[in-house]
This record gives structure tokens, C-alpha cells and sequence, in this order.
């Protein structure tokens, strides 16, 4: 803000000072060592001076939000920038937005929590991402119910904790009844069997319908909880299905080949070299896999 650049300068200059007023014996055991420092330290402040003189001209008052005309005012900014990909302007006009008592009690409200709690987490702000899709979770019958939902299965992921996400899937679930669209099941079952969670993985990849876009990912994963269990016949007629399957979404090309490998490791383990050659042979000559299928078939 105007006025805190110079007292903010001081004090890093003080702190400089203390860092540089080293005791004489190191100083004559490395002279240039402190001259490097004071250079760099120099420069990094610089940097510091052109930043605030920057956040200064953008930002010289701090956002009055107290009547109504202005919270519109800012809410929509936010929303321009959410379209445009400026995530940093977007959550910075929308931070306040969402905590105004007359957009809470709006239809405008769900929208703006979505798009701030969005902007959050492409801003890699898991913690307070979280928070917010929670928050939108809560609201009865909000829009991007699902999307939130989603991105709660994957900041749960990314911290290595589903566990931090299970009441609300669960409470969602109640909710959607028989209604929980694949994607979901397959995002939850996927982060149960990276938890290690592999019974629960398998009943939440298992209700996934075969004609779902994320079917043949599901019934792969399920192929692969059967090798972890040591089942490897079961995981065997699991990918043998999925290379019979036709592919519905883009990325099951890639399941397709996968599956193929899969079976071609599996007869290889179960001493079937002509099936295993044989499955090995169906990878695409197109496939990213298919020059790791030729090092494994030689």
C-alpha cells in the first residue's frame, strides 16, 4: 500500500546489515564473500522495489465492498478474468465477492464460489481450494455440483489423502443416488486403488456402466486390482474383454493398447508364448506403447 514501500525498504536494509557485519576473522577468511552478498542482496532489492511500486499502482486502495454497486462491480471483473484464464485477478476481485452478505443470498452466489474456488486450485491453492469446492458442496441443488466434486477426488489425490474427501463423496453419493455419474466412480475408485485402497476401489470401479465413456478405464483398473491380488487368470479375462470392446471415448485407444500388453504379459507369465505373441502383435504400430511392446517381445 502508498507509504509502507519505504519503512518495508528500511527494514530489509537493516537485515542486510545484520547479515553483512560478520566477525572480522571471517571476513578476512573470505573477503569476497561479503561483496557477493551485499551485490546480490542489492539486486534482490530492486526486485522488491519494482514489485511494490507495481502492486502500488495496481492496487492503491484496498476494494471498498460495502455497498451493493461495487460488489457487482468486482464480481463481474472476477468473472472477466476467470474467462480469460487470469486466475491471480480473478480470485483477488472474488475474495471478497463471496463473503458479501446480498451475493450470498443471490442466485449470482454459487457461481462466483466456483470461480474463485477454481481459480484457487489453478493456482495450485489446494488448501483454500478445498475449502471453497466444500463450501459449494453444500449448497442445495448448486450448479457444478459434479465439477466440484471432481476437483475435490483430485486435491485429495494430490495431497496423498482420499480420506479427506470421503464424507462428502459419500454424502453426494446419497444424493445422486443411482444417478453418480462415471466419471465420479471412476476418479473416487482410482484414488482408492492409488491409496492402496483396493477392495473399495474395486465395488466404486465396478458400478461404472460398460457403455460409460470411462467404462473400458474402469474395467482396466479392475484388471489391474485382480494382478495386485494374484488373481492372474481373473486379470487375465478382465483385458482379454477390454481388447474385444469397442473403444467409446478418445482415450480408450490407448486403453486398447494397454490391455494388449497386459495380456501379452500375462500369457508370458502363465508360459502361453503364442498367445503372449500373439496379443503383443495386436499394439498398434501407432501406438506410444508399441516400442515397448517390441522390447518386451524380444
Amino acid at each position: 500500500r502508498p507509504g509502507h514501500r519505504q519503512p518495508r525498504l528500511e527494514a530489509l536494509l537493516l537485515v542486510c546489515g545484520l547479515m553483512t557485519s560478520t566477525p572480522n576473522f571471517a571476513q578476512q577468511k573470505d573477503e569476497g564473500f561479503s561483496n557477493r552478498l551485499i551485490t546480490q542482496l542489492n539486486r534482490d532489492l530492486d526486485v522488491l522495489e519494482g514489485n511494490l511500486t507495481r502492486l502500488e499502482d495496481e492496487y492503491r486502495t484496498i476494494p471498498d465492498l460495502t455497498s451493493f454497486g461495487n460488489v457487482g462491480i468486482h464480481l463481474n471483473k472476477g468473472l472477466l478474468f476467470f474467462e480469460q484464464a487470469d486466475y491471480p485477478r480473478a480470485a483477488l476481485s472474488l475474495f471478497g465477492v463471496v463473503e458479501a452478505p446480498e451475493i450470498q443470498q443471490s442466485t449470482m452466489y454459487p457461481g462466483a464460489l466456483y470461480a474463485f474456488a477454481e481459480s484457487l486450485f489453478q493456482m495450485d491453492n489446494l488448501d483454500g481450494a478445498r475449502k471453497q469446492f466444500s463450501r459449494l458442496l453444500q449448497l442445495p441443488g448448486a450448479p457444478k455440483s459434479e465439477e466440484a466434486l471432481l476437483r475435490l477426488i483430485q486435491i485429495a489425490d494430490r495431497l496423498g489423502d482420499p480420506k479427506i474427501v470421503d464424507g462428502v463423496y459419500i454424502n453426494f453419493a446419497n444424493r445422486a443416488g443411482g444417478g453418480m455419474p462415471g466419471i465420479l466412480r471412476y476418479n473416487r475408485g482410482k484414488s482408492l486403488f492409488l491409496a492402496g485402497r483396493s477392495d473399495e476401489a474395486d465395488l466404486e470401479l465396478g458400478q461404472v456402466l460398460a457403455a460409460d465413456q470411462y467404462g473400458l478405464r474402469a474395467r482396466y483398473l479392475q484388471g489391474a486390482i485382480a494382478v495386485q491380488r494374484g488373481k492372474v487368470e481373473d486379470a487375465l479375462t478382465a483385458y482379454t474383454r477390454i481388447v474385444e470392446t469397442p473403444a467409446i471415448a478418445p482415450e480408450d485407444t490407448e486403453v486398447l493398447a494397454l490391455a494388449r500388453m497386459a495380456c501379452g504379459r500375462l500369457n508370458y507369465e502363465l508360459d502361453r508364448l503364442p498367445e503372449a505373441i500373439d496379443a503383443y502383435h495386436q499394439v498398434p504400430s501407432d501406438s506410444k506403447h508399441f516400442n515397448s511392446m517390441l522390447y518386451e517381445l524380444t
